[in-house]
């Protein structure tokens, strides 16, 4: 979401403020998750992935797809932005960066999900993760 905050506005009122907004609009999906076998955490770090790595909504679901259908084969995620995150900047990454960056975040080296989210995701994300596009790939 967009928040309009005054200039001189307190950090933690500015935190309050997205923390309560995250729980209202989590709680729209807290029994679909559930449902699906799938943590609050879990679905806040794919999100987050899938938050960095697409530049439109409408590709999110697919982006979702592909990341939760490595997960279930077991495979790598090979998510850019998780490198990105480990190396403190979004920038283009290199073949050498993939496979030289010693951190949990980095996803060609480590199975499964980074420990945390890598950003706060949009309700896109969110909906992305809990009603992906069905694709193989």
């Amino acid at each position: 979401d967009t928040y309009y905050f005054p200039k001189n506005t307190h950090p933690g009122i500015v935190i309050k403020t997205m923390v309560e907004n995250f729980w209202k609009h989590w709680r729209k999906y807290e029994k679909i998750a559930k449902k699906q076998g799938k943590s609050l955490k879990e679905v806040i770090t794919l999100a987050s992935i899938v938050e960095k790595e697409a530049l439109f909504d409408r590709e999110k679901p697919i982006i979702a797809a592909v990341y939760l259908n490595r997960l279930k084969r077991g495979m790598p995620l090979q998510a850019d932005p998780t490198i990105n995150y480990a190396l403190k900047e979004f920038r283009r990454l290199t073949y050498k960066d993939y496979y030289s960056v010693n951190s949990p975040y980095n996803t060609y080296l480590n199975p499964g999900l980074p420990p945390t989210p890598i950003c706060n995701p949009g309700e896109a994300s969110i909906k992305a993760v809990l009603f992906p596009t069905k694709v193989k790939y």
